[in-house]
């Protein structure tokens, strides 16, 4: 039994470039640069608060606020932006 049926080539459409592999690629060299900058501000922080406090468990809830304050900024004005709205600093007008 043979089948008649025909194979045919369609032609494909080529797809926009939208850069999305960049901004992928960027995003996540940003998000290693983030973190290395976390850890060795962290460590510094540790560093100079246990050489006060000499108390480790302090020192690791001491040094950790900076970089944990910094990233729930980052967030906030992310999800404004995200909404279409600025983050404005006190004092900025625009």
């Amino acid at each position: 039994m043979t089948s008649n049926t025909s194979i045919t080539a369609t032609a494909r459409q080529p797809t926009p470039f939208t850069g999305q592999g960049w901004l992928i690629g960027a995003m996540s060299a940003l998000a290693v640069l983030a973190i290395a900058a976390a850890v060795v501000s962290w460590d510094a922080q540790y560093v100079t608060v246990a050489s006060a406090r000499h108390n480790p468990v302090i020192a690791t809830l001491e040094a950790g606020i900076p970089d944990v304050g910094a990233a729930v900024f980052a967030a906030l004005r992310i999800a404004l932006a995200l909404h279409g709205r600025r983050a404005l600093r006190p004092g900025h007008r625009t």
